[in-house]
């Protein structure tokens, strides 16, 4: 049975049950369900009670609501949200909620039909499928969109921002088709991007995206207020070292020439400013763990044949065939140095921990083999792997998206007053952060939704 016919299913439920219970005073409540505090890691066992999409009360004694989940022996965790993705089909849509992603952050496109994962649909047909989600026509998580990109690679589906004049414009025609945001890409110049960011500034929309390595240094970025940085790229990644020797040694691994290493040294003279900015202010950074996995697994036997992919259109599916089979065909010493990426990804998860620098869990769904919903639990997974605690990992699928889009007062946590999205676990995820991922039910715009 499809997503959508068990919802309906228990949409027929809850009206029987009405009939039985007609003095209830909540829609639904999950009774004496293990809820898990996002600020401490400590869990209580409590009642939560939901009226229409919001959570009206969490109580010590048992409820009554014309729809009753049993929570005894169960855990409740704050709805998840991937903070990257690239959605291009509707399929994308259960592999999200069943997965417990309550939400995601479209980070940018202009395709008209899918291509490869990579790009988003325009944004258009992303606000229509919203709209069905919105109205309760179709299943799917919370979106917030970008639209086309600005960039300073020329391209059939780019908004170009190689000037002052033209960046002012790409603002404009984001805010013109219903851009959330302004998603900045590769290649702009600096006075082009000081554009840009004022621009955006003056008609009251964040920019989030790429920091260029070719035009751009993280200060920049940083200076002109960038809400995020997507990735972890050359110009970031060397402020994971402690030392001089550690980043000689990722240097040798990584195959850096002489002069690969004055521009280094030059970027990395600016790491002590880049994590006393991050620390004390209004930016994130999203480090795609989940995709850069994929340049790993890409190669193994039968990676570009997992069966969770059969919802995805045959575009996407086709593209993962591709990517595997370049990745097998890698030299030596291409793949001695890739290999050398991976633990210097860690290293800069571990030392932005270390740092007090903000994240953002992002998954990079559907690129380079990166399963929509599947693909959050596995950055999760590999944020642990890096060195942060399960409660660390959630906060940033949890607390931090809802600080990133100034919604903490109703966003992130189980808590009277707050938007009714939370998911009931099997198992309990301080424990182990795979435990995220067993899930029983999940309660979306105050809907409950097996798996």
């Amino acid at each position: 049975m499809s997503d959508w016919k068990r919802i309906l299913s228990l949409f027929s439920a809850i009206a029987s049950l009405s009939a039985c219970a007609p003095n209830a005073r909540y829609d639904l409540v999950v009774n004496n369900v293990a809820v898990v505090d996002m600020d401490t890691g400590e869990s209580a066992v409590r009642s939560i009670g939901v009226n229409g999409q919001r959570i009206e009360t969490l109580s010590k004694a048992k409820l009554k609501g014309r729809l009753a989940i049993d929570g005894t022996g169960l855990w409740a965790i704050p709805g998840l949200w991937d903070m990257h993705v690239h959605i291009s089909d509707r399929s994308f849509f259960d592999l999200f909620v069943e997965n417990g992603v309550v939400g995601v952050r479209d980070m940018g496109g202009d395709a008209t039909k899918p291509s490869d994962g990579c790009e988003s649909i325009n944004i258009e047909t992303l606000h229509g499928w919203r709209a069905e989600i919105e109205a309760g026509e179709r299943l799917g998580p919370r979106i917030v969109a970008a639209g086309p990109i600005a960039t300073g690679n020329p391209g059939a589906n780019h908004l170009l921002a190689t000037t002052p004049e033209s960046a002012r414009g790409a603002v404009a025609e984001i805010v013109r088709r219903g851009g959330d945001f302004v998603k900045v890409y590769e290649n702009i110049p600096p006075a082009a991007f000081r554009a840009l960011a004022d621009e955006a500034r003056m008609r009251n929309l964040d920019f989030a995206g790429h920091v260029s390595e070719e035009t751009l240094t993280i200060i920049e970025a940083l200076e002109q207020g960038q809400r995020s940085i997507e990735h972890v790229r050359s110009h970031l990644l060397i402020c994971f070292a402690e030392s001089d020797a550690e980043m000689e040694a990722f240097y040798d691994a990584d195959g850096w020439t002489d002069e690969d290493r004055l521009w280094g040294a030059k970027h990395r003279a600016l790491c002590p400013e880049i994590w006393s900015r991050l620390r004390d202010g209004e930016t994130w950074v999203t480090p795609t763990l989940a995709v850069e996995q994929t340049r790993y697994d890409g190669e193994k036997p039968g990676f570009e044949n997992d069966a969770r992919r059969a919802p995805l259109p045959v575009s996407i599916r086709s593209a993962v065939a591709d990517f595997s089979e370049r990745l097998r065909m890698r030299s030596n010493e291409e793949r001695a140095e890739a290999e050398a990426w991976m633990p210097a990804q860690f290293a800069f998860v571990a030392k932005a921990k270390k740092e007090g620098a903000p994240m953002l869990a992002g998954s990079d769904a559907a690129c380079e083999g990166v399963i929509p919903g599947y693909g959050l639990h596995d950055q999760l997974s590999l944020f642990v792997s890096a060195g942060l605690t399960p409660l660390e990992a959630l906060r940033t699928a949890t607390i931090e998206p809802a600080a990133y889009f100034r919604v903490s007062d109703k966003r992130g946590r189980i808590n009277a007053d707050y938007d009714a999205d939370f998911l009931v676990l099997r198992a309990d995820p301080m424990k182990d952060i795979r435990a995220a991922q067993q899930i029983a039910f999940v309660i979306l715009r105050g809907r409950a939704i097996d798996r």
